[in-house]
């Protein structure tokens, strides 16, 4: 393990991901820096846009929402939520995050590679 990762959130790498525009996403904690059963990332949004809908059967996840307000799409339910908050998304759940015009969001992902 590398006890001495730390860095600020401009120099984070970014990477790209299917998605709707105004996404940026950033490795803010990747898998191994912390052990092999952690990651995490983080999102910063502008809508209107949308991530892509998916579900994770290797791990599950949780959003901390850090600002600004969006839809967060869990299953079958679609709910409107806004900072602070946090979403427990279990394995194999379908999710995305969904932002009308002139909303932003930013947000932590937090994979938990253990719970399978």
């Amino acid at each position: 393990m590398n006890h001495d990762y730390m860095k600020t959130f401009d120099e984070l790498e970014q990477y790209t991901q299917e998605s709707g525009p105004n996404i940026v996403y950033k490795h803010l904690l990747p898998k191994g820096i912390a052990g092999d059963n952690i990651s995490m990332g983080l999102v910063t949004l502008e809508g209107p846009t949308e991530t892509e809908i998916n579900a994770h059967s290797e791990w599950l996840q949780a959003y901390v929402v850090l600002s600004g307000s969006g839809t967060i799409i869990l299953g079958n339910q679609e709910i409107h939520i806004s900072q602070p908050s946090i979403v427990n998304i279990p394995i194999n759940t379908m999710h995305g995050v969904r932002l009308n015009a002139g909303e932003k969001m930013q947000y932590i992902y937090v994979n938990n590679y253990s719970c399978k």
